[in-house]
């Protein structure tokens, strides 16, 4: 895991991991509402916020992200 990539991570509240690391598993955002118990809409921005803060260009490149971390979060 490089320094940027351990940075990145760092960023993410444990929420935010929590869902990251449910992307990464394939869970869809009404999943996620779902299990966490939140709104669609909210599950929709904590991807949002996620890929902003990770400097995702989309929340699209969410899963491969996730996955390509999946065992530090």
């Amino acid at each position: 895991l490089s320094d940027r990539t351990r940075d990145e991570l760092n960023r993410l509240s444990e929420r935010e991991r929590e869902v990251l690391r449910m992307i990464a598993n394939g869970v869809t955002s009404s999943e996620i509402a779902e299990k966490l118990g939140i709104s669609y809409r909210t599950a929709v921005n904590h991807k949002a916020h996620i890929a902003k803060k990770l400097d995702l260009s989309s929340c699209r490149q969410l899963p491969r992200y996730g996955i390509s971390v999946k065992n530090y979060l």
